[in-house]
């Protein structure tokens, strides 16, 4: 499962500890432009314990990623 599915997953369950620990993950990796700005507002509202948010960020991230590879 994708970094990105488990975040889906964690957020569906409501699943704080889940989520920190993808967070965690994802930070080992390195970020530039659409994908760092992603990745900070996705960071941000996982720290702020927002779920809604992180579920706007992440749809967000699919349609970009969606009309990349259209």
């Amino acid at each position: 499962m994708s970094l990105l599915e488990q975040m889906h997953s964690a957020l569906d369950n409501f699943d704080t500890l889940q989520i920190d620990e993808v967070i965690e993950v994802m930070e080992k990796f390195r970020y530039s432009g659409k994908n760092m700005k992603f990745f900070e507002e996705l960071k941000s509202a996982a720290k702020n314990g927002d779920i809604d948010k992180c579920v706007e960020v992440l749809n967000e991230r699919k349609e970009l990623i969606t009309k990349e590879t259209v």
